[in-house]
């Protein structure tokens, strides 16, 4: 399994997902400007759950990207913009538009005959 955070200045949104993509006990909170605790609780949740659990890989983008790094031993830091593009590349075969603003969550999307937003 691979985990993935984002913890923005905002909210914090952690997904665990195996090597086929396929997605397990996602998670959104807001995090009241602190995102450390919402990321402990999931983990001790997490592993409580299934204590045999083991992570290959955890990579973490957004505001928070080094506190949670640091505090989690996370293997990488990614910037938001490029995880997000990452996402859009990987959801369909075609052609990719790209939007961001400060301040605001990045938006990527690829398209074939429809449009989808993909957001991490």
């Amino acid at each position: 399994m691979f985990l993935g955070i984002d913890a923005g200045s905002t909210t914090v949104k952690l997904v665990l997902c195996d090597r086929a993509g396929n997605l397990f006990r996602p998670f959104y909170a807001p995090n009241a400007g602190n995102p450390v605790p919402l990321v402990r609780d999931y983990l001790q949740k997490l592993y409580a759950a299934y204590p045999k659990l083991k992570i290959a890989g955890s990579a973490v983008t957004g505001y928070g990207e080094e506190l949670i790094r640091n505090a989690f031993s996370v293997d990488l830091g990614i910037v938001e913009t490029v995880a997000h593009y990452t996402a859009a590349k990987n959801s369909a075969p075609t052609s990719i538009s790209f939007s961001t603003s400060a301040g605001r969550t990045s938006n990527a999307s690829r398209s074939a005959t429809a449009r989808s937003t993909t957001s991490i």
